[in-house]
């Protein structure tokens, strides 16, 4: 990490940088901080994908697993998404749920450079109805870990519970890859149903130490004021 902040430093004058470490184990050298302007939840569930399938759906609530047999038999088929038209189905699935939900979502440009540069390291799998996508995840590998980024689904999807077939295959899949850890991408205390829903595939919560802040510059300290300012800003712009 220390490296890392020397990097943005020297090639990008950047005032600090923020990390999220999936555990400490005294990683972190002095001149770090925990940070005021977190960016994911601490609380997460995280699968130990080294268990056999079995265990880990042993470990599920019982209406998960009724669920994952239910939409698996529903007429769902589930595969990775490849060809451009099913990702922008999945981006638009993405707006559907973003409004549903209440949260905001960035240019259609954003996503399509994170699959960009990210290529092989964000797999998208997606849940299909007549060779259509109702519901989408996207995740992003990092060494050992398998990470939740977005996801959604429209109303055919919610119809037919297709998240839970299409989030059991991911979880599969990325066990098969070698993947020894799949992070559910952060618990909400929300009444969306969300973390409920995430809660159901496993009983034990994780916590990880959150987002930690290296300043670089005699500006960080503004920058943090600032920060929550400028994000509330953007929101509302996205809203209008």
């Amino acid at each position: 990490y220390d490296a890392l902040a020397e990097y943005v430093k020297r090639e990008h004058k950047a005032v600090a940088l923020s990390v999220e470490p999936e555990v400490l184990h005294g990683e972190l050298s002095s001149g770090w901080v925990q940070a005021k302007n977190t960016i994911l939840a601490p609380a997460t569930i995280q699968l130990d994908l080294q268990k056999t399938e079995k265990e880990l759906l042993d470990d599920m609530a019982k209406k998960t697993r009724q669920y994952i047999r239910k939409s698996s038999a529903d007429g769902v088929q589930i595969r990775k998404v490849r060809h451009s038209d099913d990702f922008n189905d999945c981006l638009e699935i993405y707006k559907q749920t973003a409004k549903r939900a209440g949260f905001n979502v960035h240019s259609d440009q954003y996503y399509r450079d994170v699959k960009q540069l990210m290529g092989d390291h964000s797999p998208i799998f997606a849940a299909f109805v007549d060779d259509k996508p109702v519901a989408f995840l996207w995740l992003a590998i990092s060494a050992h870990i398998a990470y939740e980024l977005y996801g959604g689904m429209n109303d055919e999807g919610q119809s037919r519970r297709a998240n839970y077939a299409l989030k059991w295959h991911a979880i599969k899949t990325m066990r098969d890859w070698g993947l020894e850890v799949y992070d559910f991408g952060g618990l909400l205390d929300e009444s969306a149903g969300v973390s409920t829903f995430k809660k159901g595939w496993s009983f034990e919560e994780t916590t990880l130490p959150g987002t930690w802040d290296k300043p670089l510059s005699p500006l960080y300290s503004m920058w943090t004021k600032a920060l929550p300012r400028a994000k509330a800003i953007a929101q509302k712009l996205r809203r209008r």
